[in-house]
């Protein structure tokens, strides 16, 4: 839970005229991130499941209007992982696996969108 201390009027877009008591905005109630992995022998894979309660974009109290609303969302992550020798690996990151479109942030009084779907291949070496 996050509030302002003080009411003061804030040059800044997202605050506006605070006044005591108002939540934080682009501070969400509620977070939490699941995550299972398995190693067998030279292949690893994780995945993970990340949620975000609404939020507000203004800072205010009680119900969040229509117009400064960021509603929740559920993300999932993949990330894979081959060890080809001792030095040598190649792995695969797929963020947002399954494509889901979410708002992230409110900007100009226009939503934006979250990160897509992306891929990732990749390879590694240590030394």
């Amino acid at each position: 839970t996050t509030e302002f201390q003080n009411t003061f009027e804030a040059d800044f877009d997202a605050w506006g005229d605070v006044k005591k008591g108002d939540e934080l905005p682009y501070i969400p109630a509620h977070q939490l991130r699941l995550s299972i992995g398995f190693e067998r022998n030279n292949w690893d894979a994780n995945l993970s499941i990340r949620y975000q309660s609404e939020m507000r974009s203004k800072a205010g109290q009680g119900v969040i209007p229509p117009e400064e609303l960021i509603d929740s969302f559920t993300v999932v992550d993949l990330a894979v992982s081959y060890q080809v020798s001792a030095a040598h690996s190649i792995y695969l990151t797929v963020d947002n696996l399954l494509d889901k479109e979410y708002a992230a942030t409110r900007t100009h009084n226009s939503l934006q969108p979250g990160k897509p779907q992306s891929f990732i291949l990749g390879y590694r070496y240590a030394f």
